[in-house]
This record gives structure tokens, C-alpha cells and sequence, in this order.
């Protein structure tokens, strides 16, 4: 099943990434696509907040994406980084 040509750029890098995790059909891939859209961040944005629920589930085409952590006493502390061609979720919040 060939996939619909209106998709952004960085889908073919969605792909193969996730190809490399899992075992997929093409079928199954449109259905995940179809649900997927591109979202862009400014540097220093935050992708989600402390006591924020998140539901969405990161993919980085590009750049660099920082994720903290913030102890009791208000510090933000690097936890680590995600790269392109990784996911990024926020399993805490």
C-alpha cells in the first residue's frame, strides 16, 4: 500500500526509525501516520510542564531535545538528551 503523498518531510526518517524497533506492515504505518502530525518547538520551549498530563509521544527530526528535571528545592537538573531520529516521552507527568 503505497503512503499518501501529502505527508511533511520527515516521514521517510519516522519510518525507518520505527522499522528498526518494531515489525510494522505498510497498512499499519498509514494507520500511524494518519494520527501523526509535525509540530515545531523554539529553542527553550517546553514539549510539556511539571503536572501536566502528556499524551503524545515525540519523534525528533531535528535538533536537540533537553529533558530536566526539577528537585524540591525548585533546581532544574539535566536528566538527558534526545537526539534526531529518536522518541521522547514524557512517562512521568
Amino acid at each position: 500500500m503505497p503512503y499518501p503523498n501529502n505527508h511533511n518531510i520527515g516521514f521517510d526518517s519516522f519510518r525507518n526509525t520505527l522499522r528498526q524497533l518494531i515489525a510494522i506492515s505498510a497498512e499499519e504505518m498509514v494507520q500511524l501516520e494518519s494520527i501523526c502530525h509535525r509540530k515545531s518547538f523554539l529553542k527553550k520551549e517546553y514539549l510539556s510542564v511539571e503536572h501536566q498530563s502528556v499524551q503524545e509521544v515525540f519523534f525528533v527530526l531535528s535538533g536537540l531535545v533537553r529533558v530536566t528535571i526539577v528537585d524540591r528545592e525548585g533546581r532544574e537538573h539535566t536528566s538527558h538528551f534526545s537526539k534526531e531520529n529518536e522518541f521522547i516521552a514524557d512517562y512521568g507527568s
